[in-house]
């Protein structure tokens, strides 16, 4: 990263932490880095779903513990990212906030992160007013609201991280 990079963190995330300041720098240069420009001192992000110096961009960010993501893509309306460490443990009745009985059966983790990309594509769309996990059903490949597909979506797990990215 520039060495400047800090001066261009909100006063508000610095005030979190030196840890937050890190993740919030860190996913900007890497969606600067994705969408192949020279700073991201000006990465504006407006309404979670485009960069407003560059609206050609559809764009999505995720940071944990330590590591940070940004995607970006040219083609597609609406992106979304997740980053979970695989290891991470919350208890089971958790589940009640993202899991339905119509989502396929796997990982919850998996589940968990993946309706989280898939809700950082779907929400600046306008679909719901209030968009919650559970509005969310995944089913094969496909992402589903009210029944009908609303978006693809995609998992990998490597090196202890689980990397979700869903697509409109």
């Amino acid at each position: 990263m520039p060495e400047n990079w800090v001066d261009s963190v909100p006063d508000a995330i610095k005030a979190i932490g030196e840890k937050r300041v890190r993740e919030y720098a860190a996913s900007r240069h890497a969606l600067a880095l994705a969408c192949e420009l020279d700073s991201f001192e000006k990465l504006e992000i407006e309404n979670h779903q485009y960069l407003k110096h560059h609206p050609e961009y559809a764009v999505s960010l995720s940071h944990t513990r330590g590591i940070s993501a940004a995607i970006a893509s040219k083609e597609l309306k609406s992106i979304g990212i997740d980053l979970e460490h695989a290891n991470r443990k919350f208890k089971p009745e958790v589940s009640k906030f993202f899991l339905t009985d119509q989502d396929d059966k796997m990982d919850l983790l998996v589940l968990w992160s993946a309706k989280e990309a898939a809700f950082k594509a779907i929400a600046p769309l306008g679909l719901k007013e209030t968009l919650v996990l559970k509005d969310l059903v995944l089913k094969g490949d496909s992402v589903l609201f009210q029944g009908k597909v609303v978006s693809k979506w995609n998992s990998q797990t490597h090196d202890g991280l689980i990397t979700s990215v869903a697509w409109v």
